[in-house]
């Protein structure tokens, strides 16, 4: 299960800009797996978290940049 939160500040006449967050949990007991921030300018969260996928319940794909060339890969596959 994934939560996404963000805080944004928008001064007159400037650009969105902010913190984000995607906070994964366990689906089996609950547990915070782990906890992911990223600085953001420019764009707004929702787009970004509109292009977020789920690759199989293990690979969750964030893009890094508004074209996605650069893609922030979380893998929630078990530990050897």
């Amino acid at each position: 299960m994934l939560l996404v939160v963000f805080s944004i500040g928008w001064p007159f006449g400037g650009y969105p800009h902010g913190r984000l967050f995607f906070d994964a949990y366990s689906t089996r007991d609950g547990k915070k797996l782990v906890t992911i921030s990223a600085h953001f300018s420019v764009i707004l969260p929702e787009e970004v978290y509109r292009k977020t996928n789920w690759v199989t319940d293990r690979f969750f794909l964030i893009p890094i940049d508004e074209a996605q060339r650069a893609i922030l890969i979380c893998d929630f596959g078990k530990t050897p």
